[in-house]
């Protein structure tokens, strides 16, 4: 492909527009990763007081 036909100003948004795109696909095809980067983890300590059969906690923090 030759870009011989424009000028370097409308090359330019051309070439954003690739990376753009070729960023976007690879986020698409890896399940958005760049997503969990904003995503925080909390954890906690805590302690178990009581837990019955089905399951429900009771703690303190």
């Amino acid at each position: 492909m030759s870009f011989e036909f424009a000028s370097g100003k409308k090359v330019i948004p051309l070439i954003a527009g690739v990376i753009v795109g070729v960023f976007f696909g690879l986020q698409a095809l890896f399940g958005f990763p760049i997503m969990t980067a904003f995503e925080s983890d909390v954890q906690d300590s805590a302690r178990i007081i009581i837990k019955d059969k089905s399951g429900t906690c009771v703690i303190e923090v």
